[in-house]
């Protein structure tokens, strides 16, 4: 069986630039992605290989490679620079190219490192603690820099993003709650067609041992519902999650179901099955500083599909806290 690579350590970089975004925010990220993060994180959809290192001293390196199903290989670099509680930045270098051998990949190894995509945010916290303000540019799309500004407080999170064009594309969310009951809005408009591109309204519910969520995307014409419940509220050790997804253009619902039991407090162990037939197990591991995910997913209806194979390795610092 090929052995293809790919990462799933994304999540992790948008996570450390948003920890100190305040308790709002935190609770909009944790509540609403709690019922996702049990269907899929974790799980593969490409075949993967990554390494994190995250030592003491604050600074975190990720390496990464990627094969997808269109021989699209990927090779990506990733750090994270905290010099203090003010100023965090992240830099990221990657490229992408088909290969339709492995013979072939020396050859574009040259034309890989000429087109390479180097991105940079820099994230800046004021004395305010609910105020944050961020920077991101890339080389290689052309694109203007990115600003985005973000506040929150106990009950309120607002954030606002644009590129610094003649006519940017304006992306505004806010979100007003608290960790029991949140409601939030996203909307994106674009100044240049005078469109409205992207109108999302959501909610999150917390009681006991229900978390239940609901996103209507107006221009998408979807609506999702999600939620997550323990077998034994007492013990914490089984969970399972539940997402429907209605599009109403197509009159199609896609459903998925998925668990995570916790074995021991080093491991832990993970399952989703969706309507249309994709089933995944995701094994996670501790083990002294290393964190290592082992993911596959396969195909049910042609079983002749080859499954795809992830492995995920963090290296955490003593004093570094894993994400």
């Amino acid at each position: 069986m090929d052995v293809l690579c790919v990462l799933m350590v994304d999540k992790f970089s948008e996570s450390l630039a948003r920890a100190d975004s305040g308790e709002t925010a935190t609770v909009l990220k944790m509540s609403g992605q709690r019922n996702t993060d049990i269907l899929y994180k974790d799980h593969v959809r490409d075949q993967l290989f990554s390494l994190t290192h995250f030592p003491a001293h604050g600074t975190a390196l990720t390496f990464m490679g990627m094969w997808t199903e269109a021989d699209s290989y990927m090779a990506k670099a990733k750090t994270q620079l905290k010099p203090n509680d003010v100023v965090t930045a992240d830099f990221t270098v990657d490229t992408r190219n088909n290969i339709s051998s492995l013979d072939g990949l020396f050859r574009v190894l040259d034309e890989a490192l000429c087109n390479a995509l180097l991105s940079a945010t820099l994230a800046i916290t004021k004395s305010d603690p609910g105020l944050k303000t961020s920077i991101a540019y890339n080389t290689r799309d052309k694109m203007p820099a990115k600003v985005e500004l973000e506040y929150s407080r106990s009950v309120f999170c607002g954030n606002l993003s644009f590129p610094v064009a003649k006519h940017p594309n304006l992306n505004i969310s806010a979100v007003l709650g608290s960790n029991k009951l949140a409601l939030g809005c996203d909307l994106s408009y674009d100044f240049q067609g005078l469109a409205l591109t992207s109108c999302k309204i959501a909610g999150n519910f917390v009681k006991d041992n229900l978390n239940a969520s609901c996103e209507v995307d107006g221009k998408a014409e979807t609506v999702g519902v999600s939620c997550t419940s323990k077998f034994n509220p007492t013990t914490s050790d089984t969970a399972f999650a539940v997402q429907v997804t209605h599009r109403w253009s197509s009159h199609t619902n896609t459903v998925a179901v998925g668990t995570v039991y916790n074995w021991s407090e080093s491991t832990t162990l993970k399952c989703r099955l969706d309507n249309v037939g994709h089933a995944s197990v995701a094994f996670l591991r501790k083990m002294g500083p290393a964190r290592i995910t082992l993911s596959s997913e396969i195909d049910t209806r042609p079983l002749s599909e080859i499954p795809k194979v992830g492995l995920s390795v963090a290296l955490v610092g003593e004093k570094c806290e894993f994400i």
